[in-house]
């Protein structure tokens, strides 16, 4: 019977060219091994290597091959660290090495030490709808978050465009480079009527949780730019242009904040319609934030 069982199941083999383990009905066409279980996983060989040049702890493996390494090992090189293997990490084996398997952090500590800048987030803002919430309410002597709310390149999701807030993906320097175009409603610097108030364009310090709602002054600056803006009426627009690098540790935070820009359509008020001026929303409110990485 044990005869007739065992060739029942090679002869199975061989016509389904497919082998289930588990498998209900039947293995996946697309499998060559279908391997089923809800409350399980697949446990690969584990052997101790020597190194990244082993081929005797399995004798001449093959290209593809998987194991589990379960030793530190240096193969016998102790000053030459680029034939070591890890323990408890996976491995593949292809052509003459081991190679290990890497994770994401592992990557983004490899690339972070790598001295090249890096582009993190580009953020511009949305073609309408934003006229007047370009910038949040008065959190206190007219200090306000700019508000950029259209991505353009963010694969970290570091920006949040409903806040305004950048969060750094990694300890170290950011070039932060802004551009904002507003169509200004009469002006805040008037000798005349003695209105001098330099609008301002500038970055929060580095912070951690939730950013003030309330109670802002000139010292949640990190840098700033000011300018006395005499633009007034219809055929005038307002430009405001800041770069500035900033040391952020890992998971902090920091926004982009203007100073007596408050939203309207009436006198010395500011909005995002410069549209009516002919220029481009979209194209002339910017933010770059660069990753400069440095040598240790």
């Amino acid at each position: 019977m044990k005869i007739y069982s065992l060739l029942a199941l090679f002869l199975g083999v061989f016509h389904y060219s497919q082998v289930g383990i588990n498998a209900n009905p039947r293995p996946d066409n697309s499998a060559a091994l279908d391997v089923q279980a809800t409350n399980k996983g697949l446990l690969i060989p584990r052997v101790s290597l020597s190194g990244a040049t082993d081929i005797t702890t399995i004798n001449n493996p093959a290209n593809g091959l998987l194991v589990f390494n379960l030793s530190d090992a240096d193969n016998g090189t102790p000053l030459n660290t680029s034939d070591d293997v890890i323990k408890n990490r996976l491995y593949s084996f292809s052509n003459g090495r081991w190679n290990i398997f890497v994770n994401a952090d592992e990557m983004n500590t490899k690339i972070n030490n790598i001295l090249l800048n890096r582009l993190v987030a580009l953020i511009n803002m949305k073609s309408s709808g934003n006229d007047l919430t370009f910038v949040s309410g008065d959190l206190g002597n007219n200090i306000r978050r700019f508000i950029f709310d259209n991505k353009v390149a963010d694969k970290s999701n570091t920006f949040d465009t409903s806040t305004g807030e950048f969060t750094a993906p990694f300890t170290g320097y950011y070039l932060v480079n802004m551009n904002i175009l507003l169509k200004p409603w009469a002006n805040n610097f008037d000798p005349a009527n003695n209105i001098k108030n330099p609008i301002r364009l500038g970055l929060a310090k580095p912070y951690t949780g939730t950013f003030p709602a309330s109670g802002l002054t000139d010292s949640i600056f990190y840098s700033v730019y000011e300018t006395l803006d005499s633009a007034r009426g219809s055929n005038f627009i307002t430009y405001l242009n800041m770069k500035s690098i900033i040391f952020m540790q890992a998971n902090q935070k920091t926004v982009p904040l203007v100073k007596y820009i408050t939203p309207g359509t009436t006198g010395n008020q500011y909005n995002l319609n410069t549209e009516a001026n002919n220029y481009n929303r979209v194209l002339t409110n910017t933010i770059s934030i660069i990753y400069l990485p440095t040598a240790l």
